[in-house]
């Protein structure tokens, strides 16, 4: 999806096409996940559906949305070849690593 996501970017640049995602969380469907691990779902780190709108807010409405890029829960650019936490620093574009 991710690269589908990147094709229509380029394919499109009269358009702001990007991917996300909401992150770990609470609902109906992750919830029993939680309850059979005997952890709430905020142990399980599970945010509410508001924070996981946080990134679908940003993406849609901030003008500082660039084109092609992908989205952490946090609303930050993340990369695609590993993970970024919420709350670390913005991937920059570097793959220097991706041979490590």
């Amino acid at each position: 999806m991710n690269s589908y996501m990147m094709a229509l970017a380029r394919e499109n640049p009269a358009l702001i096409v990007n991917g996300c995602s909401p992150g770990f969380v609470e609902t109906a469907l992750t919830i029993p996940f939680a309850q059979a691990q005997g952890k709430t779902p905020q142990e399980m780190g599970m945010i509410s559906p508001v924070q996981a709108a946080k990134t679908f807010d940003f993406l849609m409405f901030s003008p500082e949305s660039k084109t092609g890029w992908y989205y952490g829960s946090d609303a930050k650019r993340s990369p695609l070849h590993k993970y970024r936490s919420p709350g670390d620093v913005p991937f920059d574009g570097d793959l220097s690593d991706l041979n490590q």
